[in-house]
């Protein structure tokens, strides 16, 4: 049985070490964790990083693995398992999301997330989360409840690619 992790935004695979460590101490073994196109990982060509094509993207990756497949997603993460969920359950054996309500119609965004949806706006606080020295950001992720080394890894990765990635999964 393979356990895949999907994270979400402004994150990489770092965020699941944690538990994938403390799952390899049970002896669940068989774990991954994947990182979405432009969230510490490369995004390829032609790739716009909509939600339909992060659901793609997670097919293409579950086909790769051992079936079946307990698929665990968080925050965005959350939304591209769902997509998954609906679109090709036979990839999967069980699923599990942290954020829910994002399926739901009226689903009101948190702050930071209007604020990439609106045009002039989102590219202003994306350029300056990537001017944001890298100690600073991984302190207001520290802040946040991240310990270190993953608050410094989330850092490392904010990028003008993760920032384009961002605002184009937030407005598609």
């Amino acid at each position: 049985m393979t356990i895949a992790f999907v994270h979400g935004n402004p994150e990489t695979s770092a965020v699941w070490g944690p538990l994938r460590a403390a799952l390899s101490e049970l002896e669940f073994t068989d774990t991954v964790a994947l990182s979405p196109p432009g969230f510490g990982a490369p995004v390829p060509a032609g790739f716009m990083a909509t939600p339909l094509e992060y659901v793609d993207w997670l097919a293409n990756e579950l086909e790769e693995l051992a079936h079946p497949v307990d698929l665990v997603g968080h925050d965005w993460g959350a939304g591209h398992v769902a997509g998954l969920a609906a679109a090709r359950p036979d990839l999967i054996r069980s699923w599990a999301i942290d954020v829910a309500g994002l399926l739901h119609p009226k689903y009101e965004w948190h702050d930071a997330a209007q604020a990439w949806q609106t045009p002039g706006i989102g590219e202003d606080v994306i350029e300056s989360m990537v001017a944001t020295p890298k100690s600073d950001l991984a302190a207001v992720y520290q802040a946040m409840g991240v310990s270190e080394a993953i608050a410094a890894d989330f850092a490392s990765a904010m990028n003008a690619t993760m920032g384009t990635s961002i605002l184009r999964l937030y407005r598609a």
